[in-house]
């Protein structure tokens, strides 16, 4: 079976583990898992919100998303010479797809695809 989401761009037969927060997506070995931090195992969060909002275009294979908010003239969380921006953090995952991960030690990829939506009029700054 080839790839046919392009949030796991690998072939399916090769995903041997997986998660995701998307709810249209229905693979095998692949759990579904809130999109809370509690339930993903966040940790190392940087100083910024990723509140959990409705995309302005929701539909059912989209109805939440982290919010990054960038200020006027923002880089990137740990920027010293300019208004921080956005979100950073770390992940664990679950539990369970911890063991999963330690039990099979001969792994040696973890991907981690994902999604993003600017709002209308988001101008893209080069620096």
């Amino acid at each position: 079976m080839t790839a046919t989401n392009v949030l796991f761009p690998i072939p399916h037969a090769q995903t041997v583990s997986g998660l995701t927060t998307a709810p249209a997506v229905s693979l095998a070995h692949v759990a579904h898992v809130a999109l809370f931090d509690s339930k993903l195992g966040i940790h190392k969060v940087s100083r910024h919100s990723h509140n959990v909002v409705i995309p302005p275009y929701t539909d059912a294979a989209h109805p939440t998303a982290w919010e990054a908010v960038f200020a006027q003239d923002s880089i990137n969380p740990r920027n010293k010479m300019a208004p921080p921006g956005g979100f950073g953090f770390y992940i664990h995952g679950p539990e369970t797809w911890q063991h999963k991960l330690k039990r099979r030690g001969e792994w040696q990829e973890v991907i981690m695809s994902y999604e993003v939506l600017f709002e209308d009029g988001w101008k893209w700054q080069r620096g």
